[in-house]
This record gives structure tokens, C-alpha cells and sequence, in this order.
């Protein structure tokens, strides 16, 4: 069977011009990707595509945080029951873990950061497909209790705390920094975390903390201290330079 990939990415690259107007490290999720991908191949030659069922729910996966996101519009509409289909909807914590699902047609769609939804087309050689890109623009660098972040050039020599190694995240941050004149590898150290809610609570036990952090977890992490503030959005960011550079 065919399967559909529903890509919403929270972090794209692409995520600029509306806004300014959630993780495994890629390398684990590739890894499962190629794990699963040659018996997949071996099996889909003899399969024809088929239609997903009426009467059986629509099996989802999402990433917990903002990738899942554009999902709560859909969930809602099944709620009030304006929705045409049901919906089995499974929040998992990295996307290697959903990857191999998804590769054996044990879920219908899933939610997944665009570079793996790419390398998963090239690896199934189009089995599975992107069929719909959410930007949402929700990447910000937030700093605990102070105001000395006014711009990129003030991260140099600042450790930033952050989630998304391999993802979408690590590339925004690693692009606007380069852009900025930043070495990302020798002007800055930037730890990575699995998931944001490590990124909360370690800045939660650091003294003046800078972290990337996307949405809802900023505003969560806000509610809890008060002294965190957003120094920058990423998204506008991104898109002012895009623009510099044209």
C-alpha cells in the first residue's frame, strides 16, 4: 500500500512570511528509515495502492509539542462531529520511534519534521509522500532573567540550551548564526536536549539560561518563571535574512 506522509512542520525554513506578517536526533531517525526500508521496497512492488477505509479511524502519529500542533483544529471538528472521518490519534516523544510504524503501514499519516519526511520519500522511492506543510513559525531564543539578548550577534560566547539536534531547529539556529557572523562551532556552545521539557528544566536550574525553544513550551516555561522573556523570534528572523540576502 501506498502510504500518505502528513507533514506539519512546526520549524520550517519556510515558516517566515505568515508569522512575521517539536526529538531524536536525525541521525536515529535516518537510521530507522534505512533499517526498515528494504523490506519495505521488497514487499511494495506487489502491492497496489489502496483506498484508506470509511469505517475504520484515520491511524495518526505526531510528535508531542508544536509539530502536532496544526493536528488540534482536526481533533476538535471529530469532537463536535464535523469531521469526515474518525480519527486514532498517538503522540510519541522522537520520531524514530514512529518511523518504523509508519514504514510497515501500521499508521496511516504521521506528523514529522521536513527532513525526515524527505528522506523517507527517497528511501521508499515515493512509497511514502508529503502531503500537506504547516509553518507555523513558533522557534524563539529566550533568555532567564535578563535583557542582554537584543540580537543574534549577542549569543557569541553564550552557551544556548536547545532541542531538535539534526531537525529543523539545529539548521535555523546554525543558518542565522553563519548569517550573523557567528561560527556555530567555535564562537558559541550549544547543548542539545532530546526533548524541550529538558530544555525547560534545565534552564529552570541555570542561572541566566538562553535556550531555542518552540511553542507552547515558551509559554509554558514562562508561566513558571517569570523572568523569562522572548529576546528573539527565530521565524522573523529567518525571514529578515532570507530578504538581505535577496
Amino acid at each position: 500500500m501506498k502510504k500518505i506522509l502528513s507533514l506539519l512542520l512546526a520549524f520550517s525554513l519556510a515558516l517566515s512570511l505568515a508569522a512575521c506578517g517539536g526529538s531524536a536526533s536525525s541521525a536515529a531517525s535516518s537510521a530507522a528509515v534505512s533499517e526498515v526500508a528494504s523490506s519495505a521496497a521488497a514487499s511494495e512492488e506487489e502491492e497496489t495502492a489502496a483506498p484508506l477505509s470509511a469505517t475504520e479511524p484515520l491511524r495518526i502519529a505526531g510528535l508531542k509539542g508544536p509539530t502536532t500542533m496544526g493536528l488540534v483544529n482536526l481533533l476538535s471538528m471529530e469532537a463536535d462531529g464535523t469531521a469526515a472521518m474518525d480519527y486514532d490519534l498517538q503522540l510519541y516523544g522522537a520520531a524514530d520511534e514512529i518511523v518504523p510504524l509508519l514504514m510497515k503501514g501500521e499508521l496511516d499519516m504521521a506528523a514529522i519534521p521536513a527532513n525526515l519526511a524527505a528522506t523517507l520519500y527517497q528511501k521508499t522511492e515515493g512509497g511514502i509522500q508529503a502531503v500537506a506543510v504547516n509553518t507555523l513559525g513558533v522557534l524563539y531564543v529566550v533568555e532567564k532573567g535578563g535583557d542582554t539578548i537584543q540580537s543574534m550577534a549577542d549569543l557569541a560566547g553564550r552557551t544556548i540550551l536547545s532541542t531538535g539536534k539534526g531537525t529543523t531547529p539545529e539548521y535555523v539556529l546554525r543558518y542565522l548564526l553563519n548569517a550573523n557572523g557567528i561560527d556555530p562551532d567555535k564562537d558559541v556552545t550549544i547543548e542539545y536536549y532530546s526533548e524541550a521539557t529538558e530544555v525547560t528544566a534545565q534552564m529552570a536550574n541555570t542561572e541566566d539560561a538562553i535556550a531555542v525553544l518552540p511553542q507552547p513550551y515558551v509559554t509554558a516555561a514562562g508561566l513558571q518563571d517569570d523572568t523569562l522573556r522572548v529576546a528573539l523570534d527565530l521565524t522573523c528572523l529567518l525571514y529578515t535574512s532570507d530578504a538581505a540576502d535577496d
